[in-house]
């Protein structure tokens, strides 16, 4: 047994030779105060997860991403402005409705009748308008027409790519193309009869190209909601005046009470993403401004570069598809050079063939376990060194004042 106690490395003292000092005190307070803070710190890192990324080759093809929208044009009315989407696979969605809303703001850029009065332009479907989506489909059941049928543009060139008007839109179409007069003629023409229509009114009505009913405290417009487009490159943009399709040209037609050198597209952006949020996702066009120094037509365009991210939630074993995005801008004035161009909010996006897979890891409980064991230790030490250092020091002091060697 006593050959055992040769090997204890904690020799231990008499109580009542121990020695409490005010230093002593001062450094255990000190020391404690920061194997607290450095202990949370370590309890934090422990329970965050820390995120690992991989670089890997995209083989993916074909799907669907979703866009995001929530941006204000403080200047830019609601019935002015126009949603489009295309993309390099021939798609095209114009005048996109569906899951998009347009609410009018006032002049300090407030919603006006938020409640849904006729102030409120709503881009999507309701109950009510549902039930009239049905009677349509029934009624084209009715009046579906033979695959090879080919109707008739009553001499205006078609502007779609089979040659044929089969509906009324389609003849209205082509007599703009021409600009020729299309209200004068429509209860003439067979495809618009068989619709049920024989009044540019009714035309309006079906086509929701009714005038909408206008507030002088509409100044602005709000565009929240989402849309979906092909995972291909290509662009959506926001443009005042109605789409069309002429050949390989996308136009936009003004209204007559649109007064092009009058626009004002200055516009925020709250936030575009593609695809869902993740954990520490940053978005760059989030809280993004633009403000139009002076009135006049002018192109913003938004070049984006995708970058397809896979994140493992490592808690729930769940895995998030979407999208991570950097972001080039650039504006012209279209009065001020010769270049053509369509005034209006362009987001012109591509995909990078590499994908960044994030996952979720944890540090194990023995790992914190050792780096904890190793914080107490080290403060323990470095603070037994301090006391010594001081207790050794101020004793010193005090035996050259008491010797008379210090005045």
């Amino acid at each position: 047994m006593k050959n055992l106690i040769k090997f204890d490395a904690y020799p231990k003292t008499e109580e009542e030779l121990n020695i409490k000092t005010i230093s002593g005190a001062t450094v255990t307070l000190v020391s404690s105060l920061i194997i607290f803070i450095l202990f949370v710190n370590e309890l934090h890192l422990y329970l965050t997860p820390h995120l690992k990324q991989n670089l890997v080759v995209d083989f993916s093809q074909g799907g669907v991403v979703v866009i995001n929208l929530d941006l204000d044009f403080p200047r830019l009315k609601c019935s002015e402005l126009h949603i489009d989407a295309l993309d390099i696979s021939g798609s095209q969605q114009l005048g996109i409705r569906n899951n998009l809303y347009l609410d009018n703001l006032d002049i300090n850029g407030e919603v006006v009748d938020p409640k849904g009065s006729k102030n409120k332009v709503e881009l999507g479907s309701n109950d009510e308008n549902d039930n009239e989506h049905e009677a349509e489909k029934d009624k084209e059941k009715e009046n579906k027409l033979p695959d090879d049928y080919c109707g008739d543009c009553y001499g205006a060139p078609s502007t779609k790519p089979s040659g044929c008007c089969n509906t009324c839109q389609d003849i209205k179409e082509a007599y703009e193309a021409k600009n020729w007069n299309f209200a004068n003629s429509i209860g003439k023409f067979e495809q618009c009869i068989r619709e049920g229509i024989t009044t540019i009114r009714q035309f309006r009505q079906q086509t929701n190209e009714d005038p909408i009913i206008e507030d002088p405290r509409n100044v602005g417009c709000r565009v929240n909601g989402y849309l979906s487009v092909n995972k291909v490159r290509g662009n959506f943009h926001i443009a005042p005046g109605k789409a069309s399709q002429q050949g390989r040209s996308h136009l936009h037609r003004l209204s007559t009470s649109t007064d092009k050198s009058k626009l004002n597209l200055t516009h925020i952006i709250k936030k575009i993403s593609f695809g869902q949020d993740f954990p520490g996702v940053i978005n760059p066009l989030t809280d993004h401004y633009h403000l139009q120094s002076h009135l006049g037509p002018k192109m913003f365009q938004y070049f984006i570069k995708l970058v397809p991210t896979l994140y493992h939630q490592k808690d729930t074993k769940t895995t998030i598809k979407t999208n991570q995005y950097s972001v080039y801008e650039y504006s012209r004035d279209l009065q001020q050079t010769s270049s053509s161009g369509l005034p209006g909010i362009f987001f012109i996006y591509d995909f990078s063939p590499i994908m960044v897979e994030i996952v979720e890891e944890k540090k194990s409980f023995f790992h914190f376990v050792t780096q904890l064991f190793g914080l107490l230790g080290g403060i323990y030490s470095i603070s037994s060194l301090i006391d010594n250092l001081l207790f050794r020091s101020l004793n010193s002091f005090q035996k050259k004042i008491e010797l008379g060697k210090i005045y």
